[in-house]
């Protein structure tokens, strides 16, 4: 039997090594690309929050739906992007990926939230936390793509 002490490093090693990636990618970007992307990512997740807050539609029933969606248009985007090598269907896949972005970071928060058809259990909210934190990042690195300048 194998124990692991209580504060295991896989999480540690993983945060980690998401770091690294992002610094990766944004030391190919100008600085003022980095910043105007970071400031509109703010204000997409405030605005997309707001909005799942206090709508009266329950997008809690499309997370199962959305996933193979965003499978499908992932597995598009990889034919599509080998075969037609452009700036032009690049910035047309992230525009995509954004959508698909925003529409998580909706379900999400509803599932955090509760009271929808679908909810976290009150254990689950650091879960919840984590997909949002995904969301967000996932939005700030298609929204350089989008208007990221290149050095």
């Amino acid at each position: 039997m194998i124990r692991r002490p209580p504060r295991s490093t896989q999480s540690r090693s993983s945060a980690a090594s998401d770091v690294y990636k992002r610094q990766t990618l944004t030391c190919f970007y100008e600085p003022m690309s980095i910043l105007y992307a970071a400031i509109l990512t703010f204000t997409m997740a405030l605005s997309l929050t707001v909005y799942a807050c206090f709508t009266r539609t329950d997008l809690t029933s499309i997370g199962s739906t959305l996933c193979w969606v965003s499978l499908g248009v992932s597995l598009g985007a990889m034919i599509l992007m080998a075969i037609v090598r452009s700036h032009f269907v690049l910035i047309i896949c992230a525009w995509i990926f954004l959508i698909i972005a925003a529409l998580y970071v909706i379900v999400d928060t509803q599932l955090i939230m509760g009271g929808k058809y679908k909810e976290l259990s009150l254990d689950d909210y650091i879960i919840g936390a984590m997909m949002l934190f995904i969301d967000f990042v996932h939005i700030f690195v298609q929204l350089l793509i989008i208007i990221g300048r290149r050095n």
